[in-house]
């Protein structure tokens, strides 16, 4: 896991928390933590995720609610600082179904050592099928992530979800009204 991302949680505990909660969670965490993380830093997914389940413990949100969130905000974030990622794609779902081609070799050049998850997708007019397969367990994350990118682009969808983890399909089908940007089942 790139310090980078761990950098974001940590930032995002302090501005919703406060500093008493962020210091609970990485004195929670700290069994087995390399921290201070930096965000050129590359860190044991385990690390994140002992992050994650203290945090989960120290506000009584549930760790997928938590993971989901956070990934809704770092596609926020990494959407401000890298506009160039997302330059040629006019829409969410041409960004999504370019992850694997397109998006993750600019990732992985920006952040060398990056263990990223695979992506396969079809695509139709209004609808993508997304494959995310990933040895780490942070299925909820994704999907925040993709939740972050409609938002992004304010494209109404529904995002339904079949597996578990690291193997997950998520079927985006765009949405013709405008009142809901996401919902999920």
């Amino acid at each position: 896991m790139k310090g980078v991302v761990i950098r974001e949680l940590l930032d995002m505990i302090e501005r919703r928390h406060g500093i008493d909660v962020l210091d609970d969670v990485l004195a929670a965490a700290a069994s087995g933590a390399r921290g201070p993380y930096r965000a050129d830093g590359t860190y044991d997914w385990r690390e994140f995720a002992a992050l994650v389940a203290a945090l989960g413990e120290a506000t009584g949100v549930p760790q997928k609610s938590l993971l989901r969130g956070f990934g809704q905000r770092l596609f926020a974030v990494f959407a401000a600082r890298e506009p160039g990622l997302l330059a040629g794609f006019p829409t969410a779902l041409d960004l999504l179904a370019n992850l694997e081609e397109r998006i993750h070799p600019a990732v992985r050049a920006r952040f060398p050592g990056a263990e990223l998850p695979r992506w396969t997708g079809q695509r139709s007019q209004h609808s993508l099928v997304l494959h995310y397969h990933s040895p780490r367990p942070f299925g909820d994350f994704a999907l925040g992530l993709i939740e972050g990118c409609l938002l992004h682009y304010g494209t109404p969808a529904q995002v339904r979800v079949d597996g578990q983890d690291g193997d997950i399909r998520f079927t985006i089908s765009e949405r013709q009204e405008e009142t809901c940007p996401i919902s999920t089942r």
